[in-house]
């Protein structure tokens, strides 16, 4: 059964499934960081104990490490019954630190109680195994570890103030009315165990969890955030083009204001499709159109183009029509990259009618139309649904020479103004002059055209 958490927002379970491995990873780091510090601890023993008490100490330690391991395979398990046990195994590290610390070892003088046992401010150690449950980004860990060995550790105290002629004194208006030899003799008797020291130690864990807590918490919502906005942009980069998501994510400014720079526009479209989809089933047709789509857009974004639209079996590309291009286009010049995307279309296409001519499928043709000149930017449309458009004389004339490829029965018709801004690109050796000066539908003005003749791979 799906989490009510996922339903509507898919990535709020790669969230939950980021944090799953992230604990469990958390706990095998704690756990070796844990191994590290007993064993510093094991060797410091070593240093200032003899024999009984060193073995006691060390039986202990090895305890411990053997405890916090068992937490290992419970994380792995990941589910409630597993996160139950661990809690339960850091109830018992807890136990058993407190048995450590407040139990007087073998060897102990006789006359050496359990309350001076807590004067050794040996709590501190219950502060390492706190600060360790950061390592698993869990707030919870992080309380349940302080409450955990604040219990433990009152229990301890408890068991201390049953010992004979062991007291405390839970009203603080009697150390006020003490002199000071009296006070001091109270605070050195080893029969007094301070319940002022214990609360203050305990009030010490607590907030020592609680920042741990508030840590692990704020990295959880940053994890969260960028999981989100990760997956936002990636939802925006399915609609838009990548250069435009980038420039927008880095803080680009979103305006209605119009803009004119000079740019490439590009139009392709299949030639005789609507003839070749009357033979299909809806369902193949969509195959087709959605295997198209994804290769030109593909070739147009490889080379910092910006992909507006699908002209159902055709589609509108420009390169430098905004600003926001600028970041992800590179220093290549406009028109080199343009006509590098004409080649990269080519290739494609090719390659993709081999694949089809195996599978037993007729080939498909590709009209394009390639003109570099100014163009004006902005958005249209509602505030409520606006769409980026590019506009011009610029893009009504690219859009007219993809349509110049039928009669020419060429692969692409390229403006003489595209082919002078990138004198250098290899293509145009492979272009061949269109004759005489062609007049556009809707110009006054005659244009010298090139053309790529079918047949010769750009």
């Amino acid at each position: 059964m799906r989490d009510k958490a996922t339903v509507g927002a898919p990535w709020r379970a790669d969230v939950a499934a980021t944090f799953d491995r992230e604990m469990q990873r958390g706990v095998r780091l704690a756990f070796r960081v844990r191994l590290a510090a007993l064993l510093l601890i094991g060797l410091w023993t070593a240093l200032r104990l003899e024999p009984p008490t060193l073995f006691h100490y060390l039986w202990l330690i090895g305890l411990l490490a053997v405890v916090g391991w068992l937490q290992v395979p419970m994380a792995r398990r990941g589910t409630r019954l597993g996160s139950v046990l661990q809690a339960a195994i850091s109830s018992l590290e807890m136990a058993i630190l407190a048995y450590a610390l407040i139990v007087p070892p073998p060897g102990a003088p006789p006359e050496w109680t359990m309350a001076m046992q807590f004067r050794l401010g040996n709590f501190a150690y219950i502060f390492i195994f706190i600060a360790l449950t950061a390592l698993t980004y869990s707030p919870f860990a992080a309380i349940w570890t302080a409450v955990s060995g604040i219990v433990a550790w009152t229990i301890a105290m408890l068991v201390a103030l049953g010992e004979a002629g062991v007291y405390t004194i839970l009203d603080l208006g009697r150390f006020q009315a003490m002199d000071a030899a009296t006070l001091q003799s109270v605070l050195l008797d080893p029969f007094y165990l301070s319940a002022v020291e214990r609360a203050q130690e305990a009030l010490l864990a607590l907030v020592l969890a609680s920042i741990v807590a508030l840590a692990c918490a704020r990295a959880r919502r940053l994890v969260r955030r960028e999981i989100q906005t990760s997956t936002e942009r990636t939802n925006l980069a399915r609609y838009f083009s990548p250069d435009l998501v980038s420039g927008l994510a880095a803080g680009a400014a979103v305006t209605r204001a119009t803009t004119k720079r000079d740019a490439a526009i590009l139009f392709a479209d299949l030639v005789g499709f609507t003839r070749f989809a009357e033979r299909l089933p809806p369902e193949a047709v969509i195959q087709v159109l959605r295997a198209f789509h994804g290769r030109m857009a593909e070739a147009v974004f490889a080379h910092g183009g910006t992909l507006h639209k699908f002209l159902g079996d055709g589609l509108m590309a420009s390169f430098d029509a905004t600003a926001l291009a600028d970041t992800a286009a590179g220093q290549r010049p406009t028109a080199t990259r343009a006509l590098d995307c004409l080649v990269a279309v080519q290739v494609a296409m090719a390659d993709w009618n081999t694949t089809r001519a195996a599978a037993g499928e007729p080939p498909l043709r590709l009209a394009i139309g390639l003109h570099f000149g100014p163009v004006v930017t902005g958005d249209v449309g509602d505030d409520r649904c606006l769409e980026f458009a590019v506009l011009g004389d610029t893009v009504n004339v690219a859009s007219r020479l993809e349509g110049l490829c039928r009669p020419l029965d060429a692969a692409a018709v390229i403006s003489r103004e595209a082919a002078d801004a990138a004198p250098d690109h290899p293509l145009l050796h492979r272009l061949v002059p269109v004759e005489g000066d062609t007049v556009l539908r809707g110009r006054d003005a005659p244009m010298a055209l090139l053309q790529l003749p079918r047949g010769v791979i750009a």
